[in-house]
């Protein structure tokens, strides 16, 4: 799931963490059905940009949104943009 580490011009690390559709799917399934948890941190540039329709269409298709927390940021950068400037 993890892809690698990028380091920062301020020599922190950016995690590039790609997981496909199905791994995402059935961890969040694991978590409910186990009992785990039901609170999800997602936002709008995680995932390439899916992760919040990825999380949508999975609470539609188990009708389980009720019982969901979901926290979400917004960034005004795309992931990809956000790396170029880094890089600059």
């Amino acid at each position: 799931m993890l892809k690698g580490n990028r380091l920062r011009n301020d020599g922190l690390f950016l995690p590039e963490w790609r997981v496909s559709e199905n791994h995402l799917l059935l961890l969040l399934s694991m978590s409910i059905d186990h009992q785990f948890s039901n609170f999800i941190d997602t936002a709008n540039n995680y995932q390439g940009e899916e992760s919040e329709e990825w999380i949508g269409e999975w609470m539609k298709a188990r009708g389980n949104r009720e019982q969901m927390v979901i926290a979400t940021k917004y960034s005004k950068l795309p992931q990809d943009r956000f790396h170029v400037m880094l890089d600059h």
